[in-house]
């Protein structure tokens, strides 16, 4: 009988650090899936856009009217803090044409 007990003990011991990894591993993730918005995962925090500045969209132009808009639209996320499809259109509404002949 005494065996009896020793083996139930380490067997719910056993049981129980099952559970305590189980709940540790709930708790991880959900403290991860606070970081989750609408748009998908957020490595770190979003800064908020700022204005682009004379000489970014200068740069910007030359590089859409090289051919280069992927490099352009890099480019303007970078210095803005707009998000991928901001970016795109603000690269896309820029008006390079009036802006090299000024």
């Amino acid at each position: 009988m005494g065996l009896f007990s020793i083996t139930t003990i380490a067997l719910s011991l056993f049981c129980l650090t099952g559970v305590m990894a189980a709940v540790m591993v709930v708790i991880s993730i959900w403290s991860h899936n606070k970081h989750i918005s609408q748009e998908g995962w957020i490595d770190e925090p979003r800064l908020p856009e700022a204005r682009p500045s004379d000489q970014l969209i200068d740069e910007v132009c030359e590089l859409a009217q090289s051919g280069q808009k992927i490099e352009a639209i890099k480019l303007y996320r970078q210095n803005t803090g707009a998000g991928l499809v901001e970016a795109k259109d603000a690269v896309e509404a820029l008006d390079c044409d009036e802006e090299q002949e000024e």
